[in-house]
């Protein structure tokens, strides 16, 4: 279901999840996952961004603008 997640960090982490196109119930599961880096990280300013291309215009080039050019993409398990 993710096709890519970024992140940036200075003062505070922002985490983007690149998904494929899912539903709002899928969506839901990836918010929680987000609570849960909150709960651990309560010293941490955690911000959390799901971008689901169902909700974009497909013309646009999410990384660029959903997604800034300055994060930083992690490498996923099965990009190895």
């Amino acid at each position: 279901m993710v096709d890519g997640v970024f992140v940036e960090a200075d003062d505070r982490v922002v985490v983007w999840l690149l998904t494929r196109p899912i539903s709002y119930d899928d969506e839901s599961h990836f918010y929680e996952a987000g609570a849960t880096l909150h709960q651990k990280f309560r010293d941490t300013v955690i911000e959390f961004r799901l971008i689901n291309p169902s909700f974009f215009d497909p013309e646009i080039e999410l990384i660029g603008a959903a997604i800034p050019s300055s994060a930083e993409p992690v490498r996923l398990a099965h990009e190895a």
